[in-house]
């Protein structure tokens, strides 16, 4: 692995106290309506923070896509999911501009501190339009980025133009917010 998928860096992603703001990773997925039964990608799921919690949640009707650009990560959540027990997890690793998903998969995206590693424009929007295709109608998104390395405007702007509906910001940390974002029901 490389300095940036250390050990140490692995671990200090996987801590829940990571999130402040009185924040849970149970708190976030509450607050992204996440239930039973429902399918979820987790995009750019790391080490699987969410993506384990997410599992137990949808329970054995659900499915959880744990998606990540680094092999090593991908190994990594298949291992712990394998050690909890939990079957509906498949991790894939997603090193192309488009997610090796189906159209109008899940009933929910988890995408956190994705969009900054998006150098471009153009690449951050074809991530939100990437993760438009992925959502099933109704379908909605939880992003959670830096102010200062996405801000929320054009976030808004990318999410926006990929024909979602954009809520508005909330804070997560001091330098983070997070937003929901909808697919309309209607075509």
């Amino acid at each position: 692995m490389t300095s940036r998928y250390s050990d140490e860096w692995t671990a200090s992603l996987l801590n829940p106290e990571r999130l402040l703001c009185g924040l849970t990773p149970e708190d976030l997925m509450q607050e992204a309506g996440l239930l039973p039964e429902m399918t979820v990608v987790d995009y750019g799921c790391g080490p699987g923070l969410l993506t384990l919690l997410t599992a137990k949640t949808v329970g054995p009707t659900g499915k959880v896509y744990a998606l990540d650009i680094h092999q090593g990560m991908v190994s990594l959540v298949e291992s712990r999911a394998a050690e909890a027990g939990l079957t509906n997890v498949t991790a894939l690793l997603n090193d192309g501009p488009k997610a090796p998903l189906p159209d109008c998969e899940a009933d929910l995206i988890l995408c956190t501190l994705v969009f900054h590693y998006r150098e471009s424009t153009n690449e951050r929007q074809a991530l939100a339009t990437d993760l438009a295709r992925l959502l099933k109608p109704c379908g909605r998104a939880m992003l959670v980025q830096w102010y200062d390395r996405a801000p929320f405007e054009e976030t808004h702007d990318l999410l926006t133009s990929a024909g979602l509906r954009c809520g508005p910001p909330s804070p997560v940390v001091e330098r983070q917010y997070r937003v929901m974002a909808t697919k309309p029901c209607d075509p």
